[in-house]
């Protein structure tokens, strides 16, 4: 079946496509400000106006974002493309994340000219197109700060949820679905052991209503899968073999389920609360 145009130009062209397109706009050369002597890509004046301080905001130790892609790896994926090789879908999460980072940073209501401020909408929306098309999207984490995750809709109700009151344990919530901690066990056990902690906090009123298989598995996983207790050392009281023997593949797989669980267990909280307000005008209406 033919496609129509817009079906055509609006698809996922590939990792090596899309990447070299957005390689291609962050360095074409245009007059970007309104005031340009000379032709230079969006790039130029990103590095020269904005970089330095948003690198010292975060901690970043290289002086120029040419540096900075060359410390990512990031500086050959285009002579790699251009040489017919392939790009890791990794590696192409972790370009778009730096690139969008580096685009937000452009003040496009001071001296940017029209094509330039265009230019960076592109990048942009580019960026974040390509993020649906492959399941990510892209989160704020603190100021002037982003990065890309897999989509859970669990994982943003509990994070907005809990925002107000604690912002720092909404970012560990997103943070767990960071491309970036593919087979970081040691991290996402971190955050595993924070979310056990607000899982602590609502486990009663779970256990007192209609959730307490989930507190009871929440538990579990949290206490026999390495999280809680050390369950894998011989001389540890709480060893367990089965978790010892689990290969960190399949130990990854078990912390993700973990991670589900528990946010269902946040989540049933509300119900929780809802529930017993159901129960109350439910009384109400029958008894009139």
């Amino acid at each position: 079946m033919r496609k129509s145009f817009w079906e055509l130009a609006t698809e996922f062209a590939g990792v090596e496509n899309e990447l070299w397109a957005l390689n291609e706009l962050f360095n074409r050369e245009m007059y970007c400000t309104k005031t340009s002597a000379a032709k230079t890509g969006v790039k130029y004046y990103i590095n020269r106006d904005s970089y330095l301080q948003w690198a010292a905001e975060n901690a970043i130790t290289s002086p120029s974002i040419g540096h900075l892609f060359r410390r990512l790896g990031l500086d050959g994926l285009i002579k790699r493309i251009d040489a017919g090789g392939k790009i890791k879908p990794d590696e192409f999460l972790l370009y778009m994340e730096t690139l969008y980072n580096l685009v937000r940073l452009a003040n496009t209501k001071t001296q940017w000219s029209a094509i330039a401020v265009a230019t960076l909408v592109q990048i942009r929306s580019s960026i974040e197109a390509n993020c649906a098309r492959l399941g990510y999207e892209i989160q704020k984490r603190g100021d002037r700060k982003y990065i890309i995750v897999e989509k859970d809709a669990a994982a943003t109700a509990v994070a907005d949820k809990y925002a107000a009151e604690n912002q720092d344990f909404s970012f560990k919530v997103i943070e767990y679905n960071h491309f970036i901690l593919r087979g970081n066990i040691d991290r996402k056990r971190e955050i595993l052991l924070a979310i056990g902690q607000k899982f602590e906090s609502v486990r009663p009123q779970l256990e007192s209503g209609n959730f307490k298989d989930v507190a009871k598995d929440a538990g579990l996983l949290l206490n026999k899968l390495n999280i809680r207790h050390n369950n894998t050392s011989p001389d540890s009281k709480s060893y367990n073999a089965v978790v010892a023997q689990m290969p960190p593949k399949e130990l990854e797989v078990w912390y993700d389920k973990t991670y589900s669980v528990l946010l269902l267990a946040l989540l049933a909280d509300d119900f929780s609360t809802l529930h017993k307000e159901i129960k109350e005008l439910k009384a109400q209406i029958e008894t009139k």
